[in-house]
């Protein structure tokens, strides 16, 4: 089935002008296009022994329910940048575009990724580099993180996410939709995604030329409470 997805991911640049991009899937892509919902990923719950997977019992779902809203993304924070942002869910507006909170100093996770500490895909978190009327945002330097920097996630209950930055890239905006499927993809090993804008600054369309990617990978066995 072909969908499409506008994502909008930048910052509200000066002028508060965000620029969008519309992607869709190429014919017989396996990827499934990102979607406005949570992913259940909690397959160990319900799949036993050699792959087995038995009838469930009448409170799992309950309790599944529960430990997957447990690791929803509630804050994250950029020691090494000296950040740490309040984090709200967002999932998609009328135009199927990734919503960004309004206040650029709060970041969104988009519902149709993974929770933190899933068995694979990705955590898409998003937010503004800056705006006209509000100054520098949450996410305004990301570009300066370094390999194997730190980035803390904390969940619902607490549990905070350790996870070590592997690649920081920039995607210019009119190749976004070639990089949409790799980056918002619900397969391969876990991973925490922050996206923002950066690059030039196109002063006629008041926006961003690029988005900026961080993607980090789970530092295994170092989940602390907060």
């Amino acid at each position: 089935m072909r969908s499409d997805l506008t994502v909008l991911v930048g910052a509200i640049a000066a002028g508060g002008v965000v620029m969008g991009l519309s992607w869709a899937p190429m014919p017989g892509a396996r990827e499934p296009a990102p979607i406005a919902q949570a992913h259940y990923d909690d397959m160990s719950l319900l799949v036993g022994p050699g792959g087995s997977a038995p009838a469930p019992a009448v409170d799992v779902p309950a309790e599944a329910d529960r430990r997957a809203a447990d690791r929803e993304p509630v804050a994250v924070a950029l020691p090494d940048l000296g950040i740490r942002s309040e984090v709200i869910a967002t999932g998609l507006d009328a135009g199927r575009g990734v919503v960004v909170p309004d206040d650029v100093l709060v970041t969104g996770w988009y519902t149709g990724s993974r929770r933190l500490d899933a068995r694979r895909g990705a955590t898409v978190i998003v937010g503004h580099r800056d705006s006209r009327e509000q100054g520098q945002g949450a996410l305004s330097s990301i570009e300066e993180l370094r390999v194997g920097a730190t980035i803390r996630a904390t969940g619902r209950d607490g549990t905070a996410y350790d996870y070590a930055v592997s690649t920081v890239e920039f995607v210019d905006k009119t190749q976004f939709a070639a990089a949409a499927a790799r980056i918002f993809s619900l397969h391969g090993p876990h991973r925490l995604t922050l996206i923002t804008c950066g690059g030039a600054f196109d002063e006629e369309a008041r926006s961003y030329e690029s988005n900026v990617i961080v993607t980090a990978y789970p530092v295994a066995d170092d989940t602390t409470t907060e």
